[in-house]
């Protein structure tokens, strides 16, 4: 090929959508919490929730959930997915647990907020405390 040739190759890229999101979930990790006995139903079904919880009045949006089936005894380690283009700045947060029993009967919730930074650019690592169903 001559010297005094250039080449210009032009890529047109469509449909990445996939990937763009892929690559902006983030995610939160933390252990829930329990004081007293520590284990749980082996079939006992723990939801992990990310919320948006600024609007007074209003119902919390739902940002995400996780499913943990597998969990046996406390504290439950969790990893939940969110996408922090779903982050609001100035909004408020927060992350709550609750485990069912077999036959869907509530047996652990968080009774208290537990709020959410997402101050840093680093996954946040929130601990939650349940406690027994019956004690509320």
């Amino acid at each position: 090929m001559p010297s005094n040739v250039s080449i210009q190759f032009t890529f047109i890229i469509d449909h990445c959508d996939f990937y763009l999101d892929a690559v902006a979930e983030k995610f939160i990790t933390g252990k829930i919490t329990h004081i007293g006995s520590s284990s749980i139903d082996k079939n006992s079904q723990v939801e992990v929730s990310l919320r948006d919880v600024s609007l007074m009045d209003v119902a919390s949006k739902l940002i995400a959930s996780t499913t943990i089936s597998n969990a046996k005894t406390f504290p439950i380690p969790y990893q939940l997915k969110y996408n922090p283009s779903d982050i609001k700045p100035h909004h408020t947060y927060a992350v709550s647990a609750r485990i069912t029993g077999p036959d869907s009967k509530l047996l652990f919730i968080n009774d208290v907020r537990t709020k959410v930074e997402f101050t840093s650019s680093t996954s946040p690592t929130i601990n939650i405390a349940v406690i027994q169903s019956n004690r509320l």
